[in-house]
């Protein structure tokens, strides 16, 4: 998604959406959050990583954060359409939004049900509170 093109709310619906439809995390073998995982055959992507076209999907984005510096960072800022190290403000509240949202993800490994899955109570608020963060309507909740 070329998210300098999108809005603040195609964005957040897009990962929210996501995050309710996987059901998981993406996390590797060691527990570590990742862009983009292969389970028994299933891709599995993270709030960030559902946003990469899977033509431009590039390992070295692994290990690398939305709002660090380096290489593969600004590699994959460029995928995202966030790729200038000068964002007009409307970009940069919106890199803001992907690292909420990529938080949300990350951290979601610490409220997962028995069977591996997100709390629902978890995303539930942890989307409520970006909205309201970011002044985001939210007509009702995803399911």
């Amino acid at each position: 998604m070329n998210c300098s093109k999108a809005s603040k709310r195609k964005i957040f619906r897009t990962v929210m959406n996501h995050l309710n439809a996987q059901k998981r995390p993406a996390v590797g073998c060691e527990g570590s959050c990742l862009y983009r995982h292969e389970v028994r055959g299933r891709v599995m992507t993270c709030a960030v990583g559902c946003l990469i076209p899977e033509s431009k999907y590039n390992p070295s984005f692994e290990g690398n954060s939305i709002t660090a510096s380096g290489e593969g960072t600004k590699a994959l800022r460029r995928v995202l359409g966030l790729g200038s190290e000068f964002l007009v403000p409307a970009d940069a509240e919106k890199l803001d939004l992907l690292r909420s949202l990529q938080q949300l993800h990350d951290a979601g490994t610490d409220h997962l049900n028995k069977d591996g899955t997100f709390s629902l109570r978890y995303l539930r608020e942890g989307e409520r509170r970006i909205a309201e963060q970011f002044g985001i309507k939210i007509r009702s909740l995803t399911v």
